[in-house]
């Protein structure tokens, strides 16, 4: 049974992830501000970079995209791990859950965010790819440049349409009009909704979530966190599941 102060620290966990979630769920913040602040960090990297290639800008900008995941993202993500883990740890210890429902909910949490973590990276390639060979296939200029952009601006609040949408007004602006239709159509219909399937596709084999909560958790977080959202947002609603299923089995005795 649980002690008299315990019910009232246990109901601050919950409330805490249960206002987490609503972020989730109604996100409010912008991840522009993320692009912003990149572009002017990386930009002379990428200068130097483009000198040293002789002017190849689109090797130049895909070195810069890899180093920005690799020396950005991806500390952000580990950071993001550790303090829930961190949360979850302090609270096993205040709180009346059980040691083995901590395990396996940290447990669970490293395998899904090792799942969101490659879905995220294997669906910004494609949607970069199909970008890139949509612009091939029309004869935009400077395509692979462009694609690389595509990657990155996948992982944003707005998606490959921070790239595409500029092009296909470009192609406008210049008469090419049937050209810019096509552009948009591609991009629209195939390439910015294809991350809204193979996202949650190839994340859910190591998720503890169905497949629509998932999608809510990674959008939802996005929006409302920035790019780590992207892996917080799951693990925040699935935590709160957890301790939802907890309390209803601890206080309630209702089975899990």
């Amino acid at each position: 049974m649980l002690r008299d102060t315990r019910p009232l620290l246990f109901a601050a966990l919950l409330a805490g992830f249960l206002w987490l979630s609503w972020l989730v769920i109604s996100p409010f913040l912008s991840g522009l501000v993320w692009a912003a602040v990149l572009v002017v960090t990386f930009r002379p990297v990428h200068d130097r970079l483009s000198r040293t290639l002789h002017g190849r800008r689109w090797a130049a900008t895909t070195l810069v995209t890899l180093l920005v995941a690799v020396f950005v993202v991806t500390p952000l993500t580990l950071a993001a791990i550790r303090v829930v883990q961190g949360t979850i740890q302090v609270y096993g210890w205040a709180l009346p859950v059980p040691r083995a429902d901590a395990d396996r909910i940290l447990a669970d949490l490293g395998v899904m965010t090792r799942s969101v973590f490659i879905s995220v990276g294997v669906t910004a390639l494609a949607q970069a790819s199909l970008g890139t060979i949509a612009m091939l296939a029309l004869g935009v200029a400077r395509a692979f440049t462009l694609g690389a952009a595509m990657f990155f601006a996948s992982l944003l609040p707005g998606g490959t349409a921070l790239v595409w949408i500029p092009v296909a007004i470009w192609l406008l602006s210049g008469g090419h009009t049937a050209k810019a239709v096509i552009l948009a159509a591609w991009c629209a219909g195939v390439v910015g909704t294809i991350d809204n399937v193979l996202r949650p596709l190839l994340a859910r084999g190591g998720a503890k979530l169905s497949t629509a909560v998932l999608l809510i958790g990674m959008l939802g977080g996005l929006i409302a966190f920035g790019l780590v959202g992207v892996f917080v947002g799951p693990m925040i609603l699935y935590v709160l599941m957890e301790i939802l299923a907890v309390t209803r089995r601890e206080v309630y005795g209702e089975a899990a």
